[in-house]
């Protein structure tokens, strides 16, 4: 799933921003949209090569330009429609929302777990900085800016219905769209690369403790032993992705493919780690079974409604991770025959 997410991450952030397009020039086609998103996903993957740190430099102004942004243009659109939407940090209105529409609220949560995905890809950077810092960062820039961001899209969204297949760019001031485009093609472009470069850690892991087949491991940095390069995965991750869009070019369709991919790996690490909290914290069994009732309950409920939207394209994603699966199991029954004898 973690590999599966290298494919539709790229895929779903690059052709997000690039549909942006639709809002900012009125004359352009889908044709063209897809065309774009090309060009810029080879460009993408092609810079892969260079490694992190070298391409790195301009993540943390870019990243923290993206969550200003965010945060501004959500004042801006509190300020200028209707600022009684802060009323949603009232957990009664989910209660009120679910017995208003029962079966639409249930299908909702597949597009509600879309506002906190990305979490997985977390460890690829946490190593390089200190936890402190990770922490005060999370809490008091990017908490509050995602929060102001989406009650700004809420808010305009109350006002303007139709906008709804494009709520961001809609609701950015038209004098700012053109440098929030920007920016956000910048973010876009490190949150595929930071997928990107966890699929080459759990290849490189993978083949390591003998479930997948040895491959050219590219070191990029002198300084951290994490930062690789594989060039048959990056290459084989564009052509998936570049024949998945152009298969699927519904950001609707690919957005469920991603909710499916995320769920799947939200899922198995919280298997995992219960696991970890019996055999090697043996921690408490009321404990460990509290944290798995929680925690797994909590995304089965979300993996529910993704599911129910297989049928839209997700079940490509599914059959993706299925097919790395067997190949991962056939050169592990391999690799047992062949030291057996």
């Amino acid at each position: 799933m973690v590999i599966a997410n290298g494919v539709v991450t790229p895929a779903m952030s690059v052709l997000s921003y690039v549909n942006g397009l639709k809002v900012g020039v009125d004359a352009i086609k889908q044709d063209e949209v897809v065309m774009i998103f090309v060009a810029c996903l080879i460009v993408l993957f092609s810079v892969q090569k260079y490694g992190t740190s070298k391409v790195g430099l301009g993540v943390g102004p870019a990243l923290f330009k993206w969550f200003c942004s965010l945060a501004g243009i959500g004042v801006y659109n509190l300020v200028k429609y209707d600022s009684s939407v802060l009323r949603a940090f009232n957990p009664v209105h989910i209660y009120y929302f679910f017995a208003r529409n029962s079966t639409k609220a249930w299908y909702s949560l597949g597009g509600c777990l879309l506002c906190a995905t990305g979490s997985e890809v977390m460890f690829v950077d946490l190593c390089y900085f200190r936890v402190r810092s990770v922490q005060l960062t999370f809490v008091f820039l990017v908490l509050p800016c995602l929060l102001l961001g989406y009650l700004g899209q809420a808010t305009y969204l109350m006002e303007n219905h139709a906008d709804a297949d494009n709520a961001f760019y809609s609701s950015v001031p038209s004098e700012a769209f053109w440098p929030t485009f920007l920016i956000a093609n910048i973010v876009a472009l490190i949150a595929s690369r930071a997928m990107t470069t966890a699929t080459f850690s759990c290849i490189k892991q993978s083949a390591a403790l003998g479930y997948f087949p040895r491959l050219k491991i590219v070191h990029t940095s002198q300084k951290f032993m994490g930062q690789i390069y594989i060039p048959v995965i990056n290459w084989f991750l564009l052509a998936v992705s570049l024949v998945f869009v152009c298969t699927i070019s519904s950001v609707y369709e690919i957005g469920n493919a991603y909710g499916i991919a995320e769920l799947g790996v939200m899922m198995m690490t919280t298997i995992l780690v219960t696991l970890v909290m019996l055999l090697i914290w043996q921690i408490h069994i009321i404990l460990v079974l509290s944290f798995a009732v929680a925690f797994l309950g909590l995304e089965l409920t979300f993996f529910s409604s993704v599911l129910w939207s297989v049928t839209d394209g997700s079940w490509i994603i599914l059959v993706f991770a299925v097919l790395m699966f067997f190949i991962m199991f056939v050169w592990n029954y391999g690799s047992k025959l062949k030291y057996a004898t």
